[in-house]
């Protein structure tokens, strides 16, 4: 599947979870492979856009493949910011969720601290990891920043309140 029909299939109201399945591969894959063809979510037309500056090559790509972020874009991708995906409103809780792992600095966390989860919970994460292609440790952070949040414990910046 060529990465233009993946714009079809996503912009005909299709989830990336729906994408995952079809192709059988990880949700977090296809995501990647998207960000590195400068496909993304364009909130303002509820679309999913091209903003390669070589949009054929980067729509002419098999998703299945390796997909390596072009030349020409290398600058347009380094500059795109945590700041425009943090505000993306759609119901693809996968992608929000990607982009929030994607924003984990995972250099800082490798100090261990004890954890206790029940078994039914480990087994949960444990699966959403190895579908998403995540690692355990940056998934339960980012599940940890929501909660915070979403609880007014900590605000957008990351400050305690």
């Amino acid at each position: 599947m060529l990465i233009y029909e993946v714009l079809v299939f996503l912009n005909e109201g299709k989830s990336i979870s729906d994408l995952a399945k079809k192709l059988n591969k990880p949700a977090g894959s296809l995501l990647k492979k998207l960000k590195n063809s400068c496909v993304e979510f364009d909130n303002e037309t509820n679309e999913w856009v091209c903003r390669s500056n070589d949009k054929y090559t980067a729509l002419n790509r098999d998703i299945t493949k390796t997909i390596k972020v072009l030349k020409v874009d290398k600058e347009l991708s380094q500059n795109q910011s945590a700041e425009v995906h943090s505000e993306i409103k759609t119901e693809d809780k996968e992608y929000e969720l990607f982009l929030s792992y994607r924003d984990v600095d995972h250099s800082e966390l490798t100090e261990k601290k004890s954890l206790f989860l029940t078994e039914e919970n480990y087994e949960l994460i444990k699966s959403i990891c190895k579908k998403n292609s995540f690692k355990i440790n940056g998934f339960i952070h980012v599940l940890l920043e929501t909660g915070l949040k979403s609880f007014n414990l900590k605000n957008n910046k990351g400050d305690n309140l």
